[in-house]
């Protein structure tokens, strides 16, 4: 097995979930959700003696791309995001902020990822999922030697990702959730964009019939 480091700090209002990975001295930032926690993540990284290489963002709402901009100033670390955020994550109508009485305008992506793209960061290996529901740029990556997951807000200990929002889909959601369930093993690790980690297995037990109703 493959040892990579993961930190875990939240972000925001919604207390969202930034991860920072790290593996052979390289450093993968998952939703930076806040400006205001960005000390703390460059923080985390500079402990780990890292080098930050990837920003990547699971979805384009404005709780996950709030940290996107002050991070990456300076920086000669890529923002990854599915192609069709591009323009969410520049426009704060699109991302949500500006309804939230704020205005986050991140960078444009410097790369997109398409289901099955694969993403080293250091002798890791993660593969890239699609998973539309929550919203329809929603990403996951999935590390098989760690048999973990980052799910964004597809998926949560309890609970699923809320489908209100503008480009939320319930049918989407339960299609993209069958997915993971058919493709990963049980025992695989979720870090959800919100609250604590779980497993499929326990995802399966506990949410998987009500959400089938």
């Amino acid at each position: 097995m493959i040892y990579i480091k993961i930190t875990t700090i939240k972000t925001g209002r919604n207390a969202t979930n930034c991860y920072v990975v790290v593996s052979s001295g390289e450093a993968l930032v998952i939703d930076p959700g806040s400006k205001k926690e960005v000390d703390k993540i460059k923080s985390t990284i500079e402990t780990e003696e890292a080098v930050l290489k990837y920003v990547l963002n699971t979805h384009s709402h404005y709780d996950h791309i709030g940290g996107n901009k002050t991070l990456l100033a300076g920086s000669a670390a890529e923002l990854l995001a599915h192609p069709s955020a591009a323009d969410n994550l520049t426009d704060p109508r699109k991302n949500l902020s500006v309804f939230m009485g704020a205005d986050y305008s991140s960078p444009e992506p410097d790369c997109s990822l398409e289901a099955g793209a694969v993403l080293k960061l250091g002798n890791e290996v993660f593969e890239t999922y699609h998973i539309p529901g929550h919203s329809p740029d929603s990403l996951a990556l999935y590390s098989s030697s760690e048999n973990l997951i980052f799910a964004g807000d597809l998926i949560f200990s309890g609970g699923i990702g809320r489908t209100d929002l503008p480009g939320g889909d319930q049918q989407q959601l339960k299609k993209s959730v069958d997915l993971l369930l058919r493709e990963l093993p049980p025992e695989t690790r979720v870090y959800p964009g919100h609250g604590e980690p779980t497993t499929l297995k326990k995802f399966k037990e506990e949410v998987y019939p009500v959400l089938r109703r």
